[in-house]
């Protein structure tokens, strides 16, 4: 019995130990594997690190990144203009000495606080427009001619129409003959009487214009009118007199308020001003220059006579309501408004002109001036229609680097887009 005892259980010592080995065995079987795959992906993840790593040594990023940059990018410069003793619109003609001598009027913008593009006349040096004094300050924005931008001349929008004897905007209408103004209608309505405005001349001579300015010019004057604005300008280049006769407004302001006498023929008031206004209970036309000798009469109820003697020139606002409003234009008038600029403003930045300049470029010949000779390359922008290069291949290791660029226009407007650049070794 001890003997049958002892075979029975070395029988199952045997056995116990046949099974732990088989479970040994056969875990070894499944961890060998995981091992062997895991090793393998190490392996490929190391070496496609490696390519990667290969690529970026071979290449400086940055450096290429400059370099289209360089290509890519040009420079537009925005000065701040700032004008005060203003209210309401007023023209405004300054002198502005460009910081680069090849400017081009084309490529020279005013444009408002909002940076809305607001028309302006340029000539050499001198630049005109209509200032608000609710889309202060204005900003001078300059290119210079060989920019990469559109030289093309904006077309404005405007209210200015001429003939061959008259102009008008949206509320003036001028006809004139060889003495002056035959004709003045404001809001349609015909405010001259008799002889209209006489300049002391007998040439008038042709209209120019633009899109913020039409002047009728006779021998030594010149009579000009702006944009949406009533304003009338007397210029000339010596002292004249002048006579404007007005239809029979009731009141006159003089530094105080009169009443036309309608039984009344002849002289009412005569002295040394700067401003004087005729007006009814509606409407009325201010007439406003420096130290103006002037001299005004009545004819009974039918037209106001006002003379002005000596002078080289004068302005004259036609305008609803009464003489009050304009005091304070008159004196903006008479001792101007100051002009100031802040300091110049210069931004280099890409831009979709020479963006497409590049991209027309042969593929090699561009590759060359990136340092790309063994490399290829794709090269696109978000939300730009604009890109570069073979196509990226997908069964390769291709480095891409994102980045966002900032492009400008002409008018200084800025903008934000990412640029795309993939690089991978191999042939086209």
């Amino acid at each position: 019995m001890k003997l049958n005892l002892k075979a029975k259980l070395k029988s199952n010592y045997q056995s116990k130990a046949q099974i732990g080995i088989d479970a040994i065995f056969s875990f070894l079987l499944f961890l060998v594997p995981v091992i062997l795959i895991i090793v393998y992906i190490n392996h490929s993840g190391l070496q496609s690190d490696l390519k990667n790593n290969q690529i970026t040594e071979d290449l400086n990023f940055n450096n290429i990144k400059n370099k289209l940059e360089l290509l890519m990018s040009d420079f537009v410069f925005s000065t701040p203009i700032y004008i005060s003793n203003f209210t309401g619109t007023i023209p405004v003609n300054f002198y502005y000495n460009f910081s680069f001598n090849n400017f081009n009027p084309n490529l020279t913008f005013i444009l408002d606080k909002n940076k809305n593009i607001i028309p302006v006349d340029i000539f050499g040096n001198n630049i005109f427009f209509i200032a608000d004094a609710m889309k202060k300050p204005y900003f001078l924005i300059t290119n210079k001619n060989n920019s990469c931008f559109d030289k093309t001349p904006l077309i404005y929008e405007t209210d200015i129409n001429t003939g061959m004897d008259f102009m008008n905007n949206s509320f003036l209408f001028l006809k004139f003959k060889n003495q002056g103004v035959e004709s003045l209608k404001f809001n349609n309505k015909e405010i001259l009487k008799n002889n209209g405005i006489l300049l002391s001349t007998t040439s008038f001579d042709n209209i120019e214009n633009t899109s913020i300015k039409a002047s009728a010019n006779f021998n030594n004057r010149q009579i000009s009118v702006f944009s949406n604005n009533s304003l009338i300008q007397i210029n000339s280049a010596d002292n004249f007199n002048s006579v404007l006769y007005f239809i029979n407004y009731a009141y006159f302001y003089n530094g105080d308020e009169n009443i036309f006498n309608n039984t009344y023929s002849g002289n009412v008031w005569n002295g040394n001003i700067d401003f004087i206004d005729l007006y009814d209970d509606d409407e009325g036309v201010a007439i406003i220059g420096k130290d103006m000798q002037i001299t005004i009469n009545n004819n009974l109820d039918d037209f106001r006579e006002i003379q002005i003697t000596g002078i080289n020139k004068y302005k004259i606002i036609p305008h609803n309501g009464n003489y009050k409003k304009y005091i304070d234009l008159s004196k903006q008038y008479i001792n101007g408004i100051n002009i100031s600029f802040g300091a110049t403003k210069q931004t280099k930045a890409m831009t979709n002109e020479l963006v497409n300049k590049t991209f027309d470029n042969d593929y090699f010949d561009l590759k060359k001036q990136l340092g790309l000779s063994v490399h290829n390359i794709n090269i696109n922008f978000s939300d730009l229609n604009a890109s570069f290069g073979s196509n990226i291949p997908k069964n390769k290791d291709v480095f891409i680097y994102d980045y966002p660029v900032v492009f400008i226009d002409k008018f200084a407007n800025k903008s934000i887009h990412l640029m795309k650049l993939a690089i991978w070794k191999g042939r086209k």
